[in-house]
């Protein structure tokens, strides 16, 4: 055989596309442990689906709270088969940037080995950015979205090429993965009305071809918009509630500065991205592509600075502006390759060897890149919310909690998300904090206190006793804060060592208060964790430990009793109901104290 026929080069162009999508992944596993919060949001859903309580974050008021359908049925489709939720976003990520290396490698293949330089180094170009490697295991749905639009685009090629006499089974191939993109994110739709501007520019009016490529993504969006109705009651997602509701600052201002710091980063992937769309331009077999692909970026880019921009590391909406560009850069170079093959060869040859380099040295020390390295914080906001279903999971307490991710998706239980975004209450009725994050800035602190939570945790895992946002701001400032008192919360920490979250818990009335019937009281080691009491979880059941005396005041009937404290500690009870525990010995353990009317 030929080292130059056909086969040979397919083999060779596959064997790169391979190499390429074997790169994605392990690019994208140098960013472990990252994993963002709002990926549990969308995970505890699938959690929830898995054990038959449907689409839901939580059974109050359900709402649709994710803003991801398919990923998350996706997730839960690998969980239904025994797999680790967290695994399985994982898996769905390093798979998806892995086939969307494939397709920008394979996109404008040729015949001959050689063919196969523009479309590797487009793919080097895409792998090599922090943005696909840090969402390759985020746990978020833009590895998808970029796989499913790449893989539209390559079926869009024979469409919008005019040489091309029958492309109506790739013109339906890209109304399915379209309608795919639809369902994993609100906004393809956008895509989906700039291609059919394409398909028009490039053809003119011609209705069967439109019908194949944007009848099933209407169908789609239709399908979604009817589930959405008949489930939750609502013609939105609920993020799209809070993010209309809420004021958020100056987002397009927002939205230029994040664009701003991704083009410092990113600049070889703009301008490789740039020079391909103009050299591909005048090719008349591609500039339908090279128009698509122009406009789904330009589009795209004006979107996500109209929204604001984003808060997660990474540059999470480049993922796909990324994809686009390296299109463009592989479809100038095939171009060129075709018109001047050794000047296009090498040309293609230099970007593969350097381009990487170059995108690599223009990323090191972005910002962006160095938070998504050290951010850890939410695996101990799963640990905290799985300590607390182990402490008082049995007694069904209502948690409420500003991370809506991390802790409620370790918790499992009841919870309240006082931002919002799972929440019908706040994001309709919510009123809006000038200058806050997006997503971050509505809230309703007098909701919040009627629903009597009976833990409140403020900002992040590890809590703080000023509030960061709307509704704890509110919530703390209501007479009926008085009610709660603080518990300190003991926690293996991500990075190794002992940490310490701090809550709030409800003393007057509710599961966790004290336990009061005519001859008894009881009280939970979560009354008394704290002052100088640490609530621990082990195997044997919470218990809160001492090292000095510490003093709880809690709601007690007056009357004579005696105390007995289960544990390592003495106990006396003041006029105020103020129980005053001292430790026998350091770091005492106590699991209870009970109150006993004495015997006459």
């Amino acid at each position: 055989m030929s080292p130059t026929s056909p086969t040979t080069g397919r083999a060779v162009g596959w064997t790169a596309a391979l190499v390429a999508a074997a790169v994605a992944v392990a690019h994208g596993l140098a960013w472990l442990p990252f994993l963002s919060d709002d990926a549990l949001i969308s995970l505890r859903y699938a959690d929830r689906l898995l054990s038959g309580l449907g689409l839901t974050w939580d059974d109050h008021a359900p709402v649709e709270g994710y803003s991801d359908l398919l990923w998350v049925l996706g997730t839960a489709a690998l969980g239904a088969l025994g797999a680790d939720l967290i695994d399985a976003a994982r898996v769905l990520g390093l798979a998806s940037v892995g086939v969307a290396a494939i397709v920008l490698a394979r996109m404008d293949a040729g015949a001959q080995p050689a063919d196969a330089l523009p479309g590797a180094a487009a793919a080097a170009l895409a792998v090599t950015t922090g943005a696909w490697g840090v969402w390759a295991v985020g746990g978020l749905e833009q590895p998808l979205l970029v796989a499913l639009v790449l893989g539209a685009a390559w079926a869009l090629r024979p469409v919008l090429d005019p040489d091309v006499a029958d492309p109506r089974r790739p013109a339906t191939a890209a109304g399915a993965l379209l309608a795919l993109a639809c369902w994993t994110r609100p906004d393809p739709p956008l895509l989906v009305a700039l291609a059919a501007i394409a398909l028009i520019a490039v053809r003119g009016v011609s209705g069967p071809l439109l019908a194949r490529v944007v009848g099933l993504p209407i169908a789609a969006v239709a399908g979604q918009l009817g589930f959405r109705l008949a489930v939750y009651g609502d013609w939105l997602p609920n993020p799209a509630r809070i993010k209309l509701r809420g004021a958020g600052g100056d987002r397009l201002a927002g939205g230029l500065a994040y664009h701003a710091d991704a083009l410092v980063a990113l600049w070889p992937v703009v301008v490789a991205g740039v020079v391909g769309a103009l050299l591909a331009a005048r090719d008349p077999r591609r500039r339908g592509l090279v128009l698509l692909l122009t406009l789904w970026t330009v589009a795209w880019v004006a979107y996500v600075a109209r929204v604001g921009g984003d808060i997660f590391p990474g540059w999470r909406h480049h993922v796909l502006t990324v994809g686009l560009l390296a299109a463009l850069a592989g479809t100038g170079l095939a171009s060129l390759r075709d018109r001047a093959r050794p000047a296009g060869l090498a040309l293609a040859a230099v970007v593969l060897l350097v381009g990487p380099t170059a995108t690599a040295l223009s990323q090191r020390g972005a910002e962006a890149l160095t938070r998504a390295a050290g951010e850890t914080w939410e695996w101990d906001g799963i640990t905290v919310g799985r300590l607390l279903q182990r402490a008082v999971g049995d007694r069904d307490p209502l948690l409420a909690v500003d991370p809506a991710g991390s802790v409620p998706y370790g918790w499992r239980g009841r919870a309240l998300d006082m931002l919002g975004l799972n929440d019908r209450h706040i994001a309709r009725h919510g009123t809006a904090a000038p200058g806050g994050w997006v997503g971050h800035d509505v809230g309703d602190g007098a909701y919040v206190a009627s629903r009597r939570p009976d833990l409140v945790l403020l900002c992040g895992p590890r809590g703080r006793t000023r509030a960061c946002y709307r509704s704890g701001r509110q919530l703390v400032a209501l007479p009926a804060w008085r009610a709660y008192q603080p518990l300190v919360l003991a926690f293996p920490a991500s990075d190794g060592s002992q940490d310490r979250a701090r809550l709030y818990v409800r003393t007057t009335d509710g599961p966790l208060a004290p336990q009061v019937t005519d001859d008894t009281v009881a009280i939970g080691p979560w009354l008394l964790a704290t002052g100088d009491g640490v609530l621990r979880v082990d195997d044997d059941g919470p218990m809160v430990t001492l090292r000095r005396p510490t003093t709880a005041r809690l709601p007690i009937p007056e009357g004579p009793w005696s105390v007995t404290v289960d544990g390592d500690a003495t106990a006396s009870l003041g006029a105020d109901g103020a129980l005053t525990l001292t430790p026998a010995a350091r770091d005492a353990r106590v699991r209870a104290v009970h109150l006993h009317r004495p015997t006459p």
